[in-house]
């Protein structure tokens, strides 16, 4: 089976600020420094993207925003437009979207932004030769109500052509040698019994394939110097001050860094498996998302 990080399509969720499109865009940059095409694809109301990668603008247009690097947003009304498109004569389609009423209804009638963001993004599994397909996902509620569409609009009847179409899109998530779903956390007891709950949820109702727990923000994920021998050494050099503080420092970073391994030995008790992503200091330039992906992608920490 092709490992997680490597799949086609993968989507990141999580609760707000656990930094899903820092890793989204990681990984895309990641990839394409190995030789391949992602499209990272970001949802309408997102708009994130271009403040991590530092670029001018992401739209609906799909496009080149770094070398090897394809991005897109997937802003609402382009979504249920090309929706309606698809599932309707185009004489009516043009029709109808030349309605503002229409429109409007298109927009927030329930379910209606969700069957199109899920079908937009298997038009790019099904039409395009991306790979990967990288989306930064809503946080978690959202992103549950996306995954249980199928059912919900099942169990209230809905037949005909819009049945046939959650028929086509509600499996894209579902495919283990095709698909995952990676859940983001920060290393706190709260947020890793959070992720257990959610993880457990996902894994019993089978209409995902889940990847990985991302932990970011790991003090130290790859520091050789949080080696206990490490600071055992700097402390036989403890001549003045700043030597002190220093390996008072290191010492703070190592029980950090304990903490996160204890919240991965949680998870490893629900047989979820996890990733540290080391804690950047600084701002956070593409070469350093490079290498924050690559990192994740070697399986370095």
């Amino acid at each position: 089976m092709t490992a997680a990080l490597e799949r086609r399509l993968q989507l990141v969720t999580g609760k707000g600020g656990t930094g899903k499109t820092t890793l989204v865009a990681a990984l895309g940059l990641a990839h394409a420094a190995r030789g391949r095409k992602p499209l990272l694809v970001e949802l309408g109301h997102r708009a994130s993207l271009v403040r991590v990668l530092g670029t001018s603008s992401i739209d609906h247009t799909v496009r080149e925003v770094l070398p090897g690097v394809h991005a897109t947003n997937l802003e609402v009304p382009h979504a249920t437009h090309a929706l309606v498109s698809r599932a309707l004569p185009s004489r009516v389609t043009k029709r109808m979207l030349g309605s503002a009423p229409i429109r409007a209804f298109l927009d927030a009638a329930p379910g209606v932004v969700e069957v199109a963001t899920l079908d937009r993004i298997r038009a790019f599994v099904d039409e395009t030769d991306f790979d990967p397909i990288l989306v930064d996902g809503d946080a978690t509620g959202h992103t549950r109500m996306l995954f249980a569409l199928h059912g919900v609009l099942a169990s209230l009847g809905v037949g005909g052509p819009v049945a046939a179409l959650l028929d086509r899109i509600s499996g894209i998530f579902a495919d283990e040698t095709s698909a995952a779903v990676h859940l983001a956390a920060l290393p706190t007891a709260l947020a890793i019994e959070e992720t257990v709950e959610l993880w457990t949820e996902l894994r019993s109702d089978g209409a995902v394939a889940l990847g990985h727990v991302l932990l970011d923000r790991v003090e130290g994920a790859s520091a050789s110097d949080l080696d206990p021998r490490a600071i055992a050494d700097a402390e036989l050099a403890e001549t003045d001050l700043a030597m002190a503080s220093a390996v008072g420092l290191l010492r703070v970073d190592r029980a950090r860094f304990e903490r996160a391994l204890a919240m991965r030995a949680r998870l490893a008790e629900h047989a979820i498996t996890s990733r540290l992503v080391d804690e950047v200091e600084g701002w956070l330039d593409v070469e350093r998302l490079r290498a924050m992906g690559l990192a994740l992608l070697e399986g370095s920490s």
